[in-house]
């Protein structure tokens, strides 16, 4: 516990003393619940400086800024402490908001799947979108994955319809289409760009593909300043929960 104090007090001392820890954490409960945001409907909260009983109970410009300091994973305020600043300063500035209706912001889910009864993985990027003004859901936005990147196993000039095929009713297309499957883009014309997603798609479709589970789970947000990605930590060493492990102004 007293591990998790210290780390906390150095973590919002940031900023050469402009923020005193010492006004902000009293005990140990209250350090143990600032050093954790269970949910992301939390995280949001918090973001949007929403006063939390015992752990963002102030309104001057130092608690608030300690208040989103603690919202960063401790090894981002350890190595990038100035630039964190900065990006906390950039919400207060321009009182910088979150919402589950907002649409700029995205779920990036890594995702254990089953192709064909292997075991593989894919990415699926979700985004909300407006049901009605009230309501929204989630939809899938992209998919990106090796088993998806559809490749001609064999590149060969010699894998073509010829010009004649159709005087023959184009009878090569069975062959094209069953034994020579897997070199199928070998016959497509040469601007063609595989769309991953559709594919995702049409796997789904066939039941060649299935989502097992999601193995890790991140989310992107965007304030008027910066793009920023948080994730879940699982630990007691340090701050844990929904935090911000990376940024960059736009």
């Amino acid at each position: 516990m007293k591990y998790i104090l210290t780390g906390l007090l150095c973590l919002i001392a940031i900023g050469h003393g402009n923020v005193h820890a010492q006004h902000y954490i009293t005990d140990n409960q209250s350090a143990v619940a600032t050093m954790q945001v269970k949910q992301l409907d939390e995280f949001m909260q918090r973001f949007n400086q929403r006063r939390i009983p015992g752990i963002s109970e102030g309104t001057s410009t130092d608690d608030q800024k300690r208040a989103l300091l603690s919202l960063f994973n401790h090894d981002v305020i350890e190595y990038r402490g100035d630039e964190a600043l900065s990006f906390v300063s950039s919400i207060l500035e321009h009182q910088d908001k979150m919402s589950y209706m907002d649409t700029g912001w995205y779920a990036i889910a890594d995702c254990n799947v089953l192709y064909k009864k292997k075991s593989s993985t894919v990415t699926l990027v979700l985004q909300t979108e407006f049901i009605d003004d009230e309501m929204y859901k989630w939809v899938i936005m992209s998919a990106d994955g090796d088993l998806l990147k559809l490749m001609p196993r064999k590149k060969s000039k010699m894998l073509k319809l010829f010009p004649t095929e159709n005087e023959l009713n184009f009878i090569q297309l069975k062959d094209v289409t069953t034994a020579s499957r897997e070199n199928i883009l070998n016959y497509s014309n040469n601007g063609f760009e595989i769309d991953q997603t559709s594919v995702f798609y049409a796997l789904v479709a066939t039941g060649d593909l299935s989502v097992e589970s999601v193995q890790e789970l991140q989310y992107q947000f965007q304030t008027y300043e910066y793009t920023f990605w948080i994730k879940y930590y699982s630990r007691e060493s340090t701050n844990s929960g929904w935090l911000i492990y990376d940024f960059k102004r736009r």
